[in-house]
């Protein structure tokens, strides 16, 4: 399925409950300033989910609830200067999420209450100059993120919050 280069100013993109097992839904390049894209509850062992070089200014992509046992959900490069992606309450125990390279000048990446178990969190070359990302409460932290960059005392910069791992 391929939104590359949509824009959406409103509206609903609907994947919830969705079982992604192969394939590619790519919403490279494409602007969201509104609505909504929904992956909330779905189940991904394989496949790609793809945001490459997008541009979130506003609305909502939300993954919340999703498991994630396998494939890839990809932000390479994009830019986040509103809105939010939501992976709260997510398990997450195979695959890879990437924020690679992703700028974040606003908005929000929540991880809050996610289940960290397998899955591969990449934030490696990645610009913060506002904006948050969360990782509250986590119900297992058995591989942290990596790749989240650090002020010279060793602590992640503003904006994002880390948990101890357990």
């Amino acid at each position: 399925m391929d939104f590359r280069g949509a824009a959406f100013s409103g509206g609903l993109v609907d994947f919830g409950y969705a079982t992604l097992t192969d394939g590619h839904i790519n919403f490279g390049q494409a602007e969201l300033s509104g609505g909504v894209i929904n992956f909330e509850r779905a189940e991904l062992s394989g496949g790609l989910v793809n945001f490459v070089d997008a541009e979130l200014s506003g609305g909502v992509v939300d993954f919340g609830q999703a498991e994630l046992s396998g494939g890839l959900v990809n932000f390479v490069n994009a830019t986040l200067s509103g809105g939010q992606v939501s992976f709260v309450n997510a398990k997450l125990t195979d695959g890879e999420i990437n924020f690679g390279g992703t700028t974040f000048a606003n908005g929000k990446v929540d991880f809050g209450l996610a289940w960290f178990s397998g899955t591969d969190v990449h934030f490696r070359r990645a610009t913060f100059s506002g904006g948050q990302v969360g990782f509250a409460t986590p119900m297992a932290w058995e591989r942290p993120p990596t790749g989240i960059p650090t002020d010279a005392g060793g602590r992640p910069p503003a904006g994002v919050s880390l948990p101890e791992p357990s």
